[in-house]
């Protein structure tokens, strides 16, 4: 833990707030030490205190190390929508016009290498859509 470089915590939005609870924690640690060295009386004080900050800055960094993660795992995978297209006013007319609008995306979406799965449809009796949901997966597909 003596090599430990939190500039990477603290430039992540996620994670600068429990960045700065662990420069606090590790100020806090500093001084416990000094203190212990000056003062032999509260030598064994000081080393339940070092414990319980020790523990507390573990937490912290196994947590912040988390949401890097997840963040790393959003990059991989990032901007995966759900699309709703749903047919407004004008009956017929309109869930035609739906369902052109979805499968304008749905080729956007092929043309583009994202990934394209139907969720759940309902046709109207012209064969238009009243209402459709689909997933894309894909790289900026957002």
């Amino acid at each position: 833990m003596k090599d430990l470089d939190i500039s990477k915590y603290k430039e992540n939005n996620k994670t600068r707030f429990l960045a700065e609870d662990l420069s606090r924690l590790l100020a806090e640690e500093e001084e416990i030490k000094k203190l212990a060295e000056s003062d032999p009386a509260l030598a064994e004080l000081s080393l339940e205190e070092l414990k319980s900050i020790e523990s507390q800055k573990e937490n912290l960094i196994k947590q912040m190390d988390e949401i890097l993660a997840g963040d790393a795992i959003e990059e991989e995978f990032p901007n995966e929508i759900i699309l709703e297209v749903r047919a407004g006013a004008g009956g017929d007319e309109a869930s035609l016009f739906a369902e052109e609008l979805a499968n304008m995306y749905k080729n956007y979406c092929l043309t583009e290498g994202w990934q394209w799965i139907v969720i759940d449809e309902s046709k109207s009796s012209t064969g238009g859509y009243k209402e459709a949901s689909f997933e894309v997966h894909g790289r900026n597909s957002y």
